[in-house]
């Protein structure tokens, strides 16, 4: 049975979403903690439903990127390997060890947000300004925003908004392949 692109796309939201829940679920203190997803990675309690849920997503994304075999789709697929690939390296790279270790995950958080804005933004351009897809992108720019201010503070929203932006993202992606809707252009919907 073939799975279609966008079920890849929930799967991977799933994936991260349900793990997080788990964690919350373990220790809700992380909700305002202001340290955002990745606290749930420096506590063993929480460690095993943080990494499942990152990788779990990091597994469908990369499963998404093997149905894009378009050539006008090479940029999106390269992209979505990339952040696959830095979703990974953020499990791997727990912040609390030591700064080297730090300074490695926030830099594949920050590629992560950064790829996944520019992403949207093209896809925008490829959906030629569709409404919907504009206005969820600037509530994904205003979440990465927030992230961004919440990340120096000791207290704030940091997991809400990087939660909200990762979501977005994933509605974002989800609507430009959304064929019933002719969100992306005839160029991008075409068969395989």
């Amino acid at each position: 049975m073939r799975i279609s692109r966008q079920r890849y796309i929930v799967y991977s939201q799933l994936s991260l979403l349900l793990g997080l829940l788990v964690c919350i679920f373990i220790k809700p203190k992380g909700l305002s903690a202001n340290a955002g997803i990745s606290y749930y990675g420096t506590f063993l309690r929480t460690v095993f439903p943080y990494t499942v849920g990152i990788l779990g997503g990091s597994y469908y994304c990369y499963r998404f990127t093997q149905t894009l075999h378009n050539k006008s789709l090479a940029f999106l697929r390269n992209s979505m390997i990339a952040i696959s690939i830095l979703s990974i390296g953020i499990v791997i790279t727990p912040y609390s060890i030591n700064s080297i270790l730090d300074w490695a995950h926030t830099t594949f958080g920050t590629i992560i947000f950064v790829l996944e804005l520019i992403l949207s933004a093209w896809i925008i351009i490829k959906t030629k300004f569709n409404s919907n897809v504009l206005m969820l992108w600037i509530i994904e720019l205003i979440c990465g925003i927030a992230a961004a201010i919440y990340t120096l503070p000791h207290q704030g929203f940091l997991i809400q908004s990087q939660i909200l932006f990762q979501l977005t993202f994933g509605i974002i992606l989800y609507l430009s392949f959304d064929e019933h809707k002719k969100v992306f252009s005839k160029q991008l919907v075409q068969p395989n």
